[in-house]
């Protein structure tokens, strides 16, 4: 049976009145997802950055502390100590080589790094190791050193 041509035009005239929803706003989930990923993303970069920037820092600090025990526990080869001590330094500082000419750039005591070097290279080469004195003191300077940022 075919339906009335009067009844199917209404249906359809009422389907023509039909006017679509409205969108939804847009959901906000999407930008505080990717704001919260790219905040971690460079959290983890600056974290990144920061400690291999650092890493020679902590090693030559972990380096002076077994340095000091090693010394400490009453065993120390005094000329090791001198070479562990210019090593830590070094690390710490950034520098190849430890020379009385360049302090480090932070230095405001050059006369004071100068004869920190010197003694340093003494303890190292020199025929007569250094008293247990001299290393206290040494190494107590080199945490001095080893304390300022350049």
């Amino acid at each position: 049976m075919a339906p009335a041509s009067g009844n199917h035009a209404a249906a359809t005239a009422a389907l023509i009145d039909i006017t679509p929803l409205p969108k939804p706003p847009p959901s906000p989930w999407p930008l505080v997802v990717s704001g919260t990923g790219a905040v971690v993303l460079v959290l983890a970069v600056a974290w990144w950055l920061r400690r291999r920037r650092s890493l020679p820092r902590v090693q030559a600090r972990r380096l002076l502390r077994r340095t000091h025990q090693r010394f400490s526990a009453g065993t120390p080869d005094p000329r090791r100590c001198a070479f562990d001590i210019a090593h830590a330094l070094r690390l710490a500082i950034g520098r190849s080589r430890l020379t009385p000419e360049t302090p480090p750039a932070a230095a405001d005591d050059v006369e004071r790094w100068r004869s920190f070097i010197v003694q340093l290279q003494r303890a190292r080469f020199a025929p007569q190791p250094l008293t247990a004195e001299d290393m206290v003191a040494l190494l107590a300077e080199a945490r001095h050193w080893m304390g300022r940022r350049p």
